[in-house]
Protein backbone atom coordinates (compact mmCIF):
# COMPACT_ATOMS: atom_id res chain seq x y z
CA UNK A 1 0.00 0.00 0.00
CA UNK A 2 2.83 2.42 0.84
CA UNK A 3 4.37 1.76 -2.54
CA UNK A 4 1.19 2.42 -4.54
CA UNK A 5 0.46 5.63 -2.61
CA UNK A 6 4.02 6.78 -3.25
CA UNK A 7 3.76 5.92 -6.94
CA UNK A 8 0.51 7.85 -7.22
CA UNK A 9 1.96 10.89 -5.48
CA UNK A 10 4.94 10.78 -7.83
CA UNK A 11 2.63 10.42 -10.86
CA UNK A 12 0.59 13.49 -9.97
CA UNK A 13 3.62 15.49 -8.83
CA UNK A 14 5.26 15.02 -12.21
CA UNK A 15 2.01 15.55 -14.09
CA UNK A 16 1.47 18.86 -12.31
CA UNK A 17 5.06 19.96 -12.98
CA UNK A 18 6.37 19.92 -9.40
CA UNK A 19 9.91 18.84 -8.64
CA UNK A 20 10.65 16.86 -5.49
CA UNK A 21 12.43 19.92 -4.15
CA UNK A 22 9.39 22.15 -4.71
CA UNK A 23 7.05 19.70 -3.03
CA UNK A 24 9.46 19.25 -0.12
CA UNK A 25 9.74 23.02 0.32
CA UNK A 26 5.95 23.45 0.27
CA UNK A 27 5.59 20.75 2.95
CA UNK A 28 8.57 22.00 4.95
CA UNK A 29 10.25 18.58 4.75
CA UNK A 30 13.46 17.36 3.14
CA UNK A 31 13.76 16.16 -0.43
CA UNK A 32 14.77 12.74 0.95
CA UNK A 33 11.47 12.62 2.86
CA UNK A 34 9.62 13.01 -0.46
CA UNK A 35 11.85 10.35 -2.04
CA UNK A 36 11.05 7.92 0.79
CA UNK A 37 7.32 8.49 0.33
CA UNK A 38 7.50 8.10 -3.45
CA UNK A 39 9.61 4.94 -3.10
CA UNK A 40 7.11 3.39 -0.68
CA UNK A 41 9.41 3.45 2.35
CA UNK A 42 7.31 5.92 4.38
CA UNK A 43 3.84 7.38 4.30
CA UNK A 44 3.24 11.13 4.65
CA UNK A 45 1.62 12.39 7.83
CA UNK A 46 -2.10 13.01 7.55
CA UNK A 47 -1.48 16.76 7.55
CA UNK A 48 1.09 16.46 4.75
CA UNK A 49 -1.15 14.07 2.81
CA UNK A 50 -3.97 16.63 2.83
CA UNK A 51 -1.54 19.36 1.78
CA UNK A 52 -0.18 17.19 -1.05
CA UNK A 53 -3.71 16.63 -2.34
CA UNK A 54 -4.39 20.37 -2.21
CA UNK A 55 -1.09 21.38 -3.82
CA UNK A 56 -1.43 18.85 -6.63
CA UNK A 57 -5.16 19.55 -6.99
CA UNK A 58 -5.93 15.82 -6.74
CA UNK A 59 -8.75 14.18 -4.78
CA UNK A 60 -7.38 12.02 -1.98
CA UNK A 61 -9.04 8.89 -3.34
CA UNK A 62 -7.01 9.22 -6.56
CA UNK A 63 -3.84 8.94 -4.52
CA UNK A 64 -5.16 6.23 -2.21
CA UNK A 65 -6.93 4.08 -4.80
CA UNK A 66 -4.78 4.70 -7.81
CA UNK A 67 -4.96 6.46 -11.12
CA UNK A 68 -8.31 6.00 -12.82
CA UNK A 69 -8.25 7.63 -16.24
CA UNK A 70 -12.03 8.11 -16.47
CA UNK A 71 -12.19 9.86 -13.12
CA UNK A 72 -8.99 11.75 -13.80
CA UNK A 73 -10.54 13.25 -16.93
CA UNK A 74 -13.52 14.40 -14.87
CA UNK A 75 -11.14 16.06 -12.41
CA UNK A 76 -9.98 18.36 -15.21
CA UNK A 77 -13.43 19.92 -15.56
CA UNK A 78 -11.99 23.24 -14.36
CA UNK A 79 -9.82 23.28 -17.48
CA UNK A 80 -12.95 23.70 -19.60
CA UNK A 81 -13.47 27.05 -17.89
CA UNK A 82 -10.12 28.15 -19.25
CA UNK A 83 -11.25 27.23 -22.76
CA UNK A 84 -14.28 29.46 -22.44
CA UNK A 85 -12.01 32.36 -21.51
CA UNK A 86 -9.80 32.01 -24.60
CA UNK A 87 -9.97 34.43 -27.47
CA UNK A 88 -11.66 33.07 -30.59
CA UNK A 89 -8.29 32.84 -32.34
CA UNK A 90 -6.68 30.92 -29.46
CA UNK A 91 -9.69 28.61 -29.19
CA UNK A 92 -9.54 27.78 -32.91
CA UNK A 93 -5.81 27.07 -32.65
CA UNK A 94 -6.34 24.89 -29.58
CA UNK A 95 -9.16 22.83 -31.10
CA UNK A 96 -7.26 22.38 -34.40
CA UNK A 97 -4.19 21.21 -32.46
CA UNK A 98 -6.29 18.82 -30.41
CA UNK A 99 -7.96 17.41 -33.53
CA UNK A 100 -4.55 16.88 -35.14
CA UNK A 101 -3.19 15.17 -32.01
CA UNK A 102 -6.19 12.85 -31.73
CA UNK A 103 -5.96 11.96 -35.41
CA UNK A 104 -2.26 11.11 -35.11
CA UNK A 105 -2.87 9.13 -31.93
CA UNK A 106 -5.74 7.12 -33.41
CA UNK A 107 -3.75 6.37 -36.60
CA UNK A 108 -0.84 5.16 -34.48
CA UNK A 109 -3.19 2.95 -32.48
CA UNK A 110 -4.78 1.51 -35.65
CA UNK A 111 -1.33 0.66 -37.06
CA UNK A 112 -0.34 -0.98 -33.79
CA UNK A 113 -3.60 -2.97 -33.67
CA UNK A 114 -3.12 -4.05 -37.29
CA UNK A 115 0.46 -5.18 -36.59
CA UNK A 116 -0.72 -7.18 -33.56
CA UNK A 117 -3.48 -8.81 -35.62
CA UNK A 118 -0.95 -9.70 -38.33
CA UNK A 119 1.30 -11.28 -35.69
CA UNK A 120 -1.65 -13.25 -34.31
CA UNK A 121 -2.51 -14.64 -37.76
CA UNK A 122 1.09 -15.59 -38.56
Amino acid sequence: MKESIGNNIQHYRKQRGFSREELAEALNVSKSAIEKVENGINLPSLENFITICELLDVPSDFILAGVNKKFEIAAYAHKWQQLSEMSDEDYEFFTASLDMFLSLFMNRKKKSDAANLKDDIA
